[in-house]
């Protein structure tokens, strides 16, 4: 089982456009490395796969309820900010309730119940990533991005990226969005080997809000 040590840290998303007051011109670039969420043991049976999920909301955005996040070393792939990263689970996770998760589609992340809102819309950057595949075959990426609040993509990227063989020393690397993927609401990532839905880590995920006026920084400011 894991268990919360509550010793979050203000370093899980780098992101200067906080609360502005007055009119300002702060960069809407942001980084989320997940290391801001409570801190968590893993217990002394290595057959134990529980992993805390992200609560919603997550640095102003929602993530669907198959994500979680583990810490190394107990995981193929080390973070590529330590100490945290995430991992998406294809079968989902053992705890689940985080707020408006199932708004989402799998492997959705996004402004969930204020896609209307544009303050929270983004644009996608780019991503430290890793599947998990120890080979032989490559894993195919497909990369989603949703405008409006809808749930047929607006823009689709395929990646593809070779096994580590036998899941051992592993590293992320690094995925680059398309410029299409901007005044986004969602962002969905799936990884397959073959036919077959397999696990991923990501961290460092790079991203920006598609509207930083004043009143957009203000609103996001005063909200979860």
């Amino acid at each position: 089982m894991w268990s919360n040590t509550s010793t979050a840290t203000a370093s899980g998303a780098t992101n200067t456009a906080s609360s502005c007051g007055d009119c300002c011109e702060n960069t809407p670039l942001f980084t989320i490395n997940f290391d801001d969420l409570p801190h968590f043991s893993i217990g002394s049976d290595p057959a134990e796969t529980d992993i805390p999920p992200i609560f919603n909301p997550y640095r102003k955005l929602y993530f669907q309820d198959h994500f979680g996040y583990v810490p190394p070393p107990s995981d193929p792939f080390p973070p590529h900010s330590p100490p945290q990263l995430a991992i998406y689970r294809e079968a989902g996770l053992d705890f689940t309730g985080s707020p408006d998760s199932g708004l989402l589609l799998l492997g959705e992340i996004g402004s969930g119940p204020r896609a209307s809102d544009s303050a929270y819309w983004i644009d996608a950057n780019s991503v430290w990533f890793g599947c998990a595949n120890g080979g032989p075959q490559d894993c195919t990426i497909k990369i989603n991005g949703f405008t409006n609040g809808t749930t047929s993509p607006t823009i689709t990227q395929t990646v593809t990226q070779p096994p580590c063989q036998g899941l051992k020393n592993c590293s992320l690397a690094l995925v680059d969005f398309s410029d299409d993927f901007h005044d986004l609401t969602g962002l969905q990532i799936i990884a397959k080997i073959g036919t077959e839905t397999v696990d991923y880590y990501m961290d460092d995920l790079e991203l920006s809000w598609s509207n930083n006026t004043c009143a957009a920084q203000q609103e996001r400011s005063s909200s979860e």
